[in-house]
């Protein structure tokens, strides 16, 4: 698995699974995760002072532009120095995709993971353990799987469903990895 170079875009809607897929995966592929939501977290910790939140819902807009401009740079001297990534990212826009294409172009191989939960209780769990009540409106979202704003250009996609056992869906990645460095 370590001999190619792989970038994967993880997408998908709150409370579907993104990051702790994300994890599971990396250290098989030898991958640095590039989290946003860290690096959003952080802006906003910046941002804002401990007596308002006010700040955070004015600056959104910006807060968004900022988490992906250190993310894209952060992938980007990654995959500079021959690492594989993972940025583990929402990722539902078509021009979150075309960055990515961008960065990985000639250097190594973009790989969507599309992570969806068909179970509607195991989401809802995961939701009511979020801060933010918007992510309800997720739920709705999650179910759809590809059927997302944006159907993406991609050569390599794998959708994910992460209301199935994780060790069984780490296996499925890694054999769609490996399906992929014997096309190549």
């Amino acid at each position: 698995m370590k001999s190619n170079k792989y970038f994967i875009m993880m997408r998908g809607t709150a409370g579907t699974g993104k990051s702790t897929f994300s994890k599971a995966i990396a250290g098989s592929l030898d991958a640095v995760v590039i989290e946003n939501d860290v690096i959003r977290n952080q802006i906003r910790k910046l941002l804002c002072r401990k007596d308002t939140l006010r700040t955070v819902f004015i600056h959104n807009k910006a807060v968004r532009k900022a988490t992906y401009s250190i993310a894209y740079k952060l992938l980007s001297q990654n995959i500079e120095v021959n690492h594989s990534v993972i940025l583990d990212s929402s990722s539902l826009r078509l021009k979150v995709y075309r960055n990515c294409s961008r960065l990985a172009k000639g250097k190594c191989k973009l790989i969507v993971c599309e992570c969806y939960c068909s179970n509607l209780d195991i989401l809802s769990e995961r939701l009511k353990k979020r801060t933010y009540s918007w992510q309800v409106n997720s739920l709705k979202k999650s179910l759809q799987g590809i059927k997302m704003k944006d159907i993406l250009p991609t050569k390599y996609l794998i959708q994910i469903d992460t209301s199935k056992p994780i060790k069984s869906n780490v296996k499925k990645f890694l054999t769609y990895v490996k399906s992929i460095e014997k096309i190549n």
